[in-house]
């Protein structure tokens, strides 16, 4: 098996002056598709779409509605393919163990898959469709994310996603 490290003239004179030197080569980033099925696209639309309903309603239930917001698409650079974040911090809460129990308790009426973490900690998960949320309490916060499952989507495809809303 040849050494890749060879093949680039920077790595091999590294490998060359340092053969004391363990070098990891990763292989290159995939790129995100050219084009995406017409489900792939339809998928990811719904998650995004609720994302940000749920996010929204979330933040409805627990009386922060003008709590900041972040949307964003993550993209795995070893497959090329993305998913979204939905994130918000709420903040200033007297009582945040009692919020988190709050959006556990909402979660379950909207049919999520809810609960809390075994090992005692203030955090929950749920899972509802192509959708994971995460909540941690802090002392007076609770952090919220939700991730979709991961799409492989075009770039001009998640430009479109986000201009729809």
């Amino acid at each position: 098996m040849s050494d890749p490290a060879l093949n680039d003239p920077f790595l091999r004179v590294v490998r060359q002056e340092h053969p004391d030197v363990d070098l990891v080569i990763l292989p290159p980033a995939a790129a995100p598709p050219e084009t995406e099925s017409t489900e792939v696209l339809r998928r990811a639309r719904v998650a995004v779409a609720q994302a940000r309903r749920t996010l929204d309603r979330l933040l409805a239930v627990t009386g922060r509605p003008e709590s900041a917001t972040v949307d964003l698409w993550s993209t795995y650079a070893r497959t090329g393919s993305r998913h979204r974040i939905a994130r918000t911090l709420l903040s200033d809460l007297p009582a945040a163990t009692q919020t988190l129990e709050l959006v556990g308790d909402w979660l379950l009426a909207e049919g999520w898959d809810a609960r809390p973490y075994a090992d005692g900690s203030s955090r929950l998960r749920a899972v509802h469709d192509d959708l994971v949320l995460e909540a941690i309490g802090y002392r007076t916060a609770v952090e919220v994310e939700i991730r979709s499952a991961a799409f492989p989507l075009s770039d001009a495809s998640a430009a479109a996603l986000d201009a729809e809303r």
